[in-house]
């Protein structure tokens, strides 16, 4: 999903997130034309929310969450998450 995020256009808000920088904001509706429109009905659909209330939870849950999840301030390598 990084990947994607990235080629979408937003590699500075996404280097933010995994870097020690502060995170920076992603809009809702650049989060929900970069992964897709199938993307975010399948989401919502599971979840029984509106695509707006997805994309909205998303923008807000993401930048936080790779903070959390690349502590050393870069993603980690296939053996690392193996473990």
């Amino acid at each position: 999903m990084l990947e994607k995020l990235q080629q979408g256009g937003q590699g500075e808000v996404v280097k933010s997130w995994v870097g020690n920088a502060q995170n920076q904001a992603i809009a809702p509706a650049s989060l929900g034309s970069i992964l897709g429109p199938s993307v975010i009905k399948g989401v919502a659909a599971k979840l029984g929310k509106s695509e707006e209330e997805v994309t909205t939870q998303l923008s807000q849950l993401l930048p936080g969450l790779v903070d959390k999840l690349t502590p050393q301030g870069r993603l980690p390598t296939q053996d690392e998450v193996a473990k």
